[in-house]
């Protein structure tokens, strides 16, 4: 029964949006408004912004975002649908930091278990991401955390 679920597992992983693709595929996103929602006036290109996303569904892909200003009153207008897949500025979608939050917080897997496991399904993020994540920004993952009983206070 262990051998047949091992291999169930490992086709469904290999069927994933992030191993259909050599390369990773372009898309292009545009807001969907046209006229600005203040005053009516019609959107202008503000820039094209290239950027690389990686997230469980699709994998890794290139998206181009045009953004739009209106001239008027200087509104900027982004595409909702590109905002829903990952945070601005940065690389990994919403799927992916969520799958690595369960795994910190919940499981309470070791970084190295979590950067095997994502690479199993073709999403490759380093140890020292999830070190970011985990919150240790630079520390060593063995600080000592100060207690704060053993803190005096004395106004």
């Amino acid at each position: 029964m262990r051998c047949l679920c091992y291999y169930r597992e490992k086709i469904e992983n290999k069927i994933s949006g992030s191993f259909l693709f050599n390369k990773p595929p372009k898309f292009d996103f545009y807001p969907e408004d046209t006229h600005c929602n203040n005053d009516l006036f019609p959107l202008y290109v503000f820039k094209t912004e290239p950027c690389k996303v990686i997230t469980l569904q699709i994998g890794t892909f290139k998206a181009r975002e045009t953004v739009k200003v209106c001239k008027k009153c200087g509104r900027i207008y982004r595409s909702k649908q590109l905002c829903r897949l990952f945070a601005p500025s940065c690389n990994f979608g919403y799927d992916v930091l969520v799958y690595v939050g369960n795994a910190i917080f919940l499981h309470h897997l070791p970084d190295i278990v979590i950067v095997e496991q994502l690479s199993r399904k073709n999403i490759h993020i380093s140890a020292s991401v999830i070190a970011f994540l985990r919150g240790y920004r630079g520390r060593s993952p063995d600080f000592r955390i100060i207690q704060p009983s053993s803190f005096s206070f004395n106004p």
